[in-house]
């Protein structure tokens, strides 16, 4: 198991220079989805890893995109990150914990549903202090991507 406060302190690629063929299990612990060199850590483990089949993500719980703007700034960070053609062709099951429904976790679950055609479940547990708006509105929108998956279903608690 690794955190993402040891992975993040490093420059990070896009992918690694050699894939990481024999990584079928992948969780990662505290994931900061507000802070860019975590989010690029953790795509390019998932970028690099063709035969991943499970992947555990807890993100950290903190209150850190307190402004509109930082939120909007990691937002752009994302969108520049995700492309077609990265694809998670070998992901079979996605578990996340710690949603609080920001815009950067509604994002990388988005990019999970879009890019793994193999994917057949999707784990997703909230914070159980997630506001009703947060959630309805983090749920609408998982509803309604479109994913690379016909077969991809979602567990939602």
């Amino acid at each position: 198991m690794a955190t993402g406060r040891v992975l993040a302190g490093y420059d990070v690629p896009k992918t690694l220079p050699t894939p990481l063929e024999c990584l079928m299990h992948l969780t990662l612990l505290d994931v900061h989805l507000d802070a860019p060199k975590h989010i690029s850590c953790g795509l390019c483990i998932l970028r690099s890893s063709p035969y991943l089949q499970t992947a555990n993500f807890k993100f950290l719980i903190q209150n850190s995109i307190a402004f509109v703007e930082e939120e909007v700034n990691v937002v752009a960070f994302l969108e520049d990150q995700f492309s077609e053609a990265d694809s998670l062709t070998s992901l079979l099951t996605v578990k996340m914990k710690g949603l609080m429904g920001t815009q950067p976790q509604i994002m990388f679950l988005k990019f999970i549903l879009t890019s793994s055609p193999a994917l057949k479940m999707v784990y997703a547990n909230a914070e159980a202090n997630i506001s009703k708006d947060a959630e309805l509105t983090m749920m609408c929108e998982l509803m309604e991507c479109s994913r690379a998956s016909n077969e991809a279903k979602m567990s939602y608690s």
